[in-house]
């Protein structure tokens, strides 16, 4: 069996909808080993990348495009299950101590479901767990995030599972200090000024989005 420890990149791809498949393979370049998430895999055909493991109830897989992957492993999952398919994959891969996960194909689609993927990056390690799209980046902070940006890049902050206290950003247009972020005052489409963003939070699980460009998603 594949020892994902050895992997500094995993790629999820989960089964919601992947809109731009050429600019998406571009990304996918950057990934060492790759996962498919149920009918995650007609995305693995249409992305061109062979997932090492398919794993989920398999109620929206089509038995023709597993024959594609010879060398498959299949974890097949009960479709009684209290979790969902994603969420049960999750729990497998992160046992086996991968540097990072990126999912690919777990936003858009049905609401549920998108609601549920995003509180399962509360669960995990933060800088651990990431969704990317074609135009974003997700992930959480729960202490100190530092990372590098280009001047106009539109950031979000979005407290979850309850409010986010001692809130501190350095390189937005409108910074926030050691403020709380709840139902009453979400920080949506703040706009980075320089090089890079600092932000750190005393309490809470705080839900970042990132364009990946300045092109504004207003």
């Amino acid at each position: 069996m594949e020892d994902i420890t050895n992997f500094e990149k995993v790629a999820v791809i989960a089964n919601a909808p992947i809109k731009n498949c050429k600019q998406m393979k571009r990304i996918l370049e950057q990934y060492d080993l790759f996962i498919a998430v149920d009918g995650g895999l007609r995305h693995c055909i249409a992305l061109g990348v062979a997932p090492v493991f398919l794993i989920g109830d398999m109620d929206s897989v089509n038995p023709i495009d597993k024959e594609r992957f010879p060398t498959l492993r299949e974890v097949k999952l009960d479709q009684d299950k209290d979790d969902t398919d994603l969420e049960a994959a999750l729990s497998f891969i992160i046992k086996k101590h991968p540097k990072s996960i990126t999912i690919f194909g777990g936003l858009g689609g049905r609401i549920d479901h998108t609601l549920t993927n995003l509180i399962l990056l509360t669960r995990y390690q933060p800088k651990k767990i990431f969704f990317e799209t074609e135009t974003e980046i997700l992930g959480i902070v729960n202490k100190t995030l530092k990372f590098n940006t280009e001047p106009g890049q539109t950031l979000s902050l979005i407290p979850m599972n309850g409010a986010v206290h001692g809130i501190t950003t350095d390189g937005l247009k409108w910074e926030i200090k050691r403020e709380t972020l709840d139902k009453n005052f979400i920080g949506i489409s703040n706009k980075a000024i320089g090089n890079e963003v600092v932000i750190n939070v005393s309490e809470g699980d705080l839900l970042y989005s990132i364009t990946k460009t300045c092109t504004s998603t207003d």
